[in-house]
Order: structure tokens, then C-alpha cells, then sequence
């Protein structure tokens, strides 16, 4: 329909019409899809699936309510354990075939509440796999 719509304002331009008939058909909008969060048992059975390098995704990602892209940008710094805070700072984006750093969704940093358990296990994770500098363009 948009397609058509602007075709028929181009024609409009040109003065080949008067008017876009498009203009007065309002397009039905699409419905919402509801997300459906997972269970605490779909949760603990990917967690169990990964590989225990990989499990402090499953564990930021349910939570923390984080986006796939933010939690691959979390970054040790940005936990803070006393406060008991994570800054969401960045996610990784891919653009192209290219990996890079860019802000979160909406280019607006936040802070979100870190709870006992997902601080428990981030600092496990932490303990068991020591971060290293990660660079991308």
C-alpha cells in the first residue's frame, strides 16, 4: 500500500491526477504481538544447555531484562556489585558482516536493579572466567 501511495503522490506532483485515492483509505494496523516471557523452567533449561562459558548470557538476559545486543556489550565495569546496579551502557550491533559497539536501543542509557541470584552467578561467572579487553570498530 505505501508503495502505491507514492506512486499516486508522484503522479499528483506531475499533475497527471488530482488527487492520491490512497489518502483516504486510512491501513489497518497491525496487531501488537504480546511477548510471552519464558518460564523459569525454559529459563534453567537453556541455561543448562549452553556451555557453563556462555551460561552468564542466560543469566543477565532473564534477569535482568536485557536485549540479546546489550548483554553481549555488558562489560564488567558496568555491574556494580556494592550498589547492587548494572549500567546498560552499549550493545553490539552487527552491521554488515561487521561486529560494533553502539548505544542501547533508543541511544538511552539506563540503570536496572541487579538482584542477589543474578549477582551470585555474575559473580561466579566473573570468578570462573576472568574477562578479557574486547575491542570492535
Amino acid at each position: 500500500m505505501a508503495a502505491l501511495s507514492a506512486a499516486l503522490n508522484s503522479a499528483v506532483t506531475d499533475g497527471l491526477i488530482s488527487r492520491n485515492p490512497c489518502a483516504l483509505v486510512k491501513p489497518p494496523k497491525a496487531p501488537a504481538a504480546r511477548v510471552q516471557p519464558w518460564t523459569g523452567g525454559q529459563v534453567s533449561a537453556v541455561r543448562a544447555a549452553l556451555p557453563a562459558r556462555y551460561r552468564a548470557l542466560a543469566d543477565a538476559g532473564s534477569g535482568l531484562g536485557l536485549r540479546q545486543g546489550e548483554v553481549f556489550g555488558l562489560a564488567v565495569d558496568d555491574v556494580d556489585f556494592l550498589h547492587r546496579v548494572v549500567h546498560v551502557r552499549r550493545q553490539v550491533r552487527i552491521l554488515g558482516t561487521r561486529m560494533t559497539f553502539a548505544p542501547p536501543k533508543g541511544g538511552k542509557e539506563r540503570d536496572i536493579p541487579l538482584p542477589e541470584s543474578v549477582a551470585l552467578r555474575l559473580s561466579a561467572h566473573i570468578a570462573a572466567h576472568p574477562a578479557v579487553p574486547v575491542e570492535l570498530p
